[in-house]
């Protein structure tokens, strides 16, 4: 290549690194093609291009960027790793396997190919049993650690692992480990009161909800249906006698793949729904029923709609709600004069809400009851429920329909 081209194409590249550091993915992915152009066989632009179309969601786009790099260098560990992200996010747990031990037999000190690794098989398990899924994964989380012991993300695995197995000392002292080598204090903190170990939040992170789900979406269905999930149909069965025959302008809170949609759509005027998570939002639209859908924070949503709604709903998403007092006053300004407010909730025996080990809320009837009178929210129904299975046994909840007085 001719100095002058190398030159340019290595400036377009640190430029388009500078980029991609700082959450400009377009502008990085701009840079980046115009490097190629001027070096279209250099492996470190390629893989570069390749995670940063990724990032965006371009998943069709980024394979032809990593397969050219393995092209050009069969023994390019990084692009075997990266190819694996790839698959893992396409759904081919067992090709994505194969590319991480092709990236360790090039390399056995490679922290981010054992780490990978153990992260597939963490979430999907590859029809082994439960226990083994984690054993395995859990082994191969510890080599990358035994490679980069302040790798942090591995650190955060190995807590979220041995907390499955039971070992909640042992994730305590993982979790607290990748808090010290800088991983997210906000999430970490949020599994750490999930074990006692810290205080317990007013609700759950807002960015580890929406990467849980947009990773879940595409699977979200299926594993309802495997847990028994009947929260939207109990809370359609509790509101639906009392829908007029014009139908009602309803919200549906956390909609995810959009489940309450076809039973709440026949009594419908309109029907809105609002989630964080846009892979989420994505599946709720192939149903085809929702007259709007909105990716946001359901609060903020509820505050912008003033006296909008007859009906909102909110099915098995307030179990990542502590603190009801922002969501209860939200929908109080959001619905008219005798709207009804219907959701589901986990409940514990005592008093207020507490943290559960497995990351979700759960809330005593009567605070429940005591947040509904404070903002003028009557009770027409509170009944208890078993919401779905979890570990082979019923989650206990209840459902409650509230209505706005007229006064």
């Amino acid at each position: 290549m001719e100095p002058d081209k190398f030159e340019e194409a290595s400036r377009l590249f640190y430029l388009g690194l500078d980029c991609q550091s700082h959450g400009r993915l377009a502008e990085a992915e701009s840079l980046y093609l115009q490097s190629l152009s001027l070096a279209p066989d250099r492996p470190s632009i390629l893989t570069n291009l390749c995670v940063v179309l990724i990032q965006q969601d371009k998943q069709e786009a980024a394979i032809q960027y990593i397969d050219r790099a393995l092209e050009l260098n069969p023994e390019d560990e990084a692009a075997w790793i990266h190819k694996a992200i790839w698959l893992f996010g396409r759904k081919r747990p067992q090709e994505a396997l194969t590319c991480c031990d092709k990236a360790i037999t090039i390399n056995h000190g490679n922290a981010e190919a054992h780490y990978n690794r153990g992260l597939i098989l963490a979430n999907r398990g590859l029809g082994l049993e439960k226990h083994e899924i984690h054993e395995d994964a859990l082994a191969s989380i510890d080599r990358a650690l035994a490679i980069n012991p302040k790798y942090a993300a591995a650190l955060h695995c190995r807590g979220n692992l041995l907390q499955q197995l039971g070992r909640d000392e042992e994730a305590i002292i993982s979790y607290r480990a990748a808090l010290a080598n800088g991983y997210d204090p906000e999430e970490l903190r949020f599994s750490l009161a999930a074990l006692g170990a810290d205080a317990t939040p007013a609700a759950a992170p807002a960015d580890l909800v929406v990467r849980l789900f947009d990773m879940y979406a595409a699977v979200f269905d299926q594993h309802l249906t495997a847990l028994q999930y009947r929260s939207p149909q109990t809370l359609f069965d509790a509101v639906s006698p009392g829908a007029p025959a014009a139908g009602w302008d309803i919200a549906d809170l956390g909609c995810g793949t959009g489940l309450c949609g076809p039973l709440f759509r026949p009594i419908a005027r309109t029907l809105s729904g609002v989630d964080l998570s846009l892979n989420m939002i994505r599946k709720a639209k192939e149903r085809n029923v929702y007259d709007q859908l909105i990716q946001g924070d359901i609060t903020e949503f509820l505050r912008a709609r003033a006296a909008s709604f007859d009906l909102v709903i909110a099915a098995d998403v307030l179990i990542y709600v502590g603190d009801l007092a922002p969501v209860f006053d939200a929908a109080r300004q959001a619905l008219r004069r005798g709207g009804r407010f219907a959701f589901s909730v986990e409940t514990h025996e005592g008093t207020g809400f507490v943290l559960q080990p497995w990351r979700r809320f759960a809330h005593s009837l009567s605070y429940v009851r005591e947040c509904a009178a404070h903002y003028g929210l009557g009770e027409v129904i509170m009944t208890r429920e078993i919401l779905r299975k979890q570990g082979g046994k019923d989650v206990q909840g209840g459902i409650a329909v509230l209505r706005l007085r007229e006064n």
